[in-house]
């Protein structure tokens, strides 16, 4: 199956007071060219019931002390 990275940035929607559940994401994403983050590599095939291997690299143009005690990520696929 061939695949494509595409970076996106977050949407950070806040949910309502009240508001329960996951919060809808759009399927229409604004892509992040600041380079923070990169994934090596960035297209190929994926194995038919095999494995595959990617290098995520973090590499932010400054670091905020906050960021270091309190830095969060996810990082999901799915399938188009």
């Amino acid at each position: 199956m061939p695949y494509r990275w595409e970076i996106v940035k977050p949407y950070m929607k806040p949910q309502e007071p009240g508001e329960e559940g996951a919060v809808e994401i759009p399927a229409e994403r604004t892509p992040d060219s600041s380079a923070t983050f990169s994934i090596d590599p960035v297209q190929g095939m994926l194995p038919a019931d095999g494995t595959a291997n990617f290098l995520v690299t973090f590499a932010p143009a400054e670091v905020y002390l906050q960021w270091s005690r309190d830095f969060k990520s996810s990082l999901s696929a799915e399938k188009k």
